[in-house]
């Protein structure tokens, strides 16, 4: 925040939201900010909920964060059905990340198609994956290709992070779990392969 230039969590707030803008445009797609604080931001009776990055990924939600939850739950609940959502699968154990996986898996999975990408920069590290996971890979396949150029136009829209998170130009695979009857209908491409997982 302060290589930023920003003296608060409130004007970080409206660079990020306009990183979300412009990246939202590059793709031409319809967004919509919902509102909700990061949660290195949240309070709670005047204190940080989440008091350091440990915390922030400690893979637990905190109960001050249970509204936060309700409150995402029935934003999703408003929302047109869809032929397939793609929810953050919580490789990292980041609690924003996990709040809107189990949000998305409670109001779609039985319904609607729902899949999951692995979050990066965490997917880089083998060591950041919760061994609980796992149990997201039943009934889905991979799907791995590597950043195209025109993901890295995308992704740089993001000045605030790409420094920090990536230190340089972002190279790394793209992990996708899709529901099989969903990556059956995809079509298949040099870069894109969809591998059957074994469901133990």
């Amino acid at each position: 925040m302060e290589e930023q230039g920003c003296p608060d969590s409130a004007g970080y707030g409206e660079i990020r939201r306009d990183e979300d803008r412009k990246a939202m445009i590059k793709m031409g797609v319809q967004f919509e900010h919902a509102g909700f604080r990061d949660a290195a931001f949240r309070e709670s009776g005047g204190q940080l909920v989440y008091s350091d990055y440990g915390a922030l990924t400690s893979g637990r939600i905190a109960s001050a964060d249970a509204m936060v939850l309700e409150e995402i739950r029935s934003l999703f609940r408003k929302l047109p059905l869809s032929d397939l959502i793609v929810a953050p699968l919580g490789v990292g154990k980041h609690v924003d990340h996990l709040i809107v996986r189990e949000a998305a898996r409670e109001v779609w999975q039985d319904e609607t198609p729902l899949g999951f990408y692995f979050d990066q920069p965490y997917a880089r590290n083998p060591l950041k994956y919760p061994a609980s996971i796992f149990r997201f890979f039943a009934n889905q396949r991979f799907s791995l290709r590597f950043v195209s150029e025109w993901k890295v136009e995308v992704l740089s829209a993001y000045a605030t992070q790409m420094p920090y998170l990536f230190r340089g130009r972002p190279c790394f695979p793209e992990i996708l779990l899709l529901p099989r009857r969903i990556a059956e209908r995809i079509p298949q491409e040099p870069e894109q392969d969809f591998i059957p997982v074994p469901v133990a």
